[in-house]
């Protein structure tokens, strides 16, 4: 069975732009040659309002563009950005939270903060 991450990757993948390379884990941004989104998960909560055994995962998409000057890459990301965002607000049972801009070591961009469900089955005992 694929672990969580995977199906993320799997599911957020396909809604991207092509020229953006995914990478699912979080990695250096020293050599970035292309605009890269990088996946990781921040928290594991209970479900607020579902019954035990179910879970809360929460992830980050990282989206940092190469350029150096933070106004070319808002005008190269924002609307590109918008649209990943609605297309991920799309897939069922996953809740896009925020947008955010970022910097990360000169490098810009914006990080994308989204929740899935999770459920533990006994399988997995």
């Amino acid at each position: 069975m694929a672990t969580a991450r995977e199906q993320i990757t799997e599911a957020v993948a396909p809604l991207l732009p092509k020229t953006w390379k995914l990478v699912p884990y979080l990695d250096s941004v020293d050599q970035l040659s292309q605009v890269t989104v990088m996946l990781h998960a921040t928290t594991i909560a209970p479900h607020p309002v579902t019954p035990l055994g179910e879970f809360e995962l929460t992830f980050e998409a990282t989206v940092l563009d190469p350029q150096k000057d933070p106004a070319r890459v808002w005008d190269a990301l924002d609307d590109e950005v918008l649209e990943a965002v609605a297309a991920l607000n799309s897939v069922e049972g996953l809740r896009v939270q925020t947008a955010e801009a970022v910097a990360v070591s000169g490098t810009f961009g914006w990080n994308v903060t989204f929740t899935v469900p999770y459920t533990r089955t006994d399988s997995e005992e």
